[in-house]
């Protein structure tokens, strides 16, 4: 398969599109057909070895994703071959395949796109923290 790989740090520009072995999930995870990677700024920052949480590399980053169940791990029941789900995962979402633990995992709604699947992973969370803990508790936010 196909991944954009972090093998040094810096910015986009030192990302590496390599030919990897598909991962094969262990228990508990699922083999998810990436569709839709969200590009955040913490995407950035990590490749950058900016972030908080450095990830030994190579590592391929893309923290939100949208995709196809391709394979289940042993334990795995409440997902299946086939099904839409979208998940959060730290990095490895900028990759045809990646192995996501299946408690991360929610399924799409029918009618949405898998590219506003992965993107309600991160960003609208963020956004959705912000109005939350700042206009709920009675701060102005600009």
């Amino acid at each position: 398969m196909r991944a954009l790989m972090s093998c040094e740090p810096g910015g986009p520009e030192t990302l590496r599109l390599l030919d990897v072995s598909v991962p094969i999930p262990d228990a508990g995870q699922v083999l998810l057909e990436v569709k839709a990677c969200g590009v955040n700024y913490p995407d950035f920052l990590t490749i950058q070895d900016r972030y908080q949480v450095k990830t030994p590399r190579p590592f391929s980053p893309g923290a939100e994703v949208a995709g196809i169940v391709s394979a289940v791990g042993p334990e795995v029941s409440e997902l299946r071959v086939g099904q839409r789900i979208a998940a959060r995962i730290g990095t490895g979402g900028m990759a045809e395949f990646v192995v996501v633990d299946a408690a991360r995992c929610s399924e799409i709604p029918d009618g949405m796109s898998f590219a506003d699947a992965a993107v309600m992973q991160f960003t609208f969370e963020t956004a959705y923290y912000a109005l939350h803990t700042y206009a709920s508790g009675g701060r102005r936010l600009v």
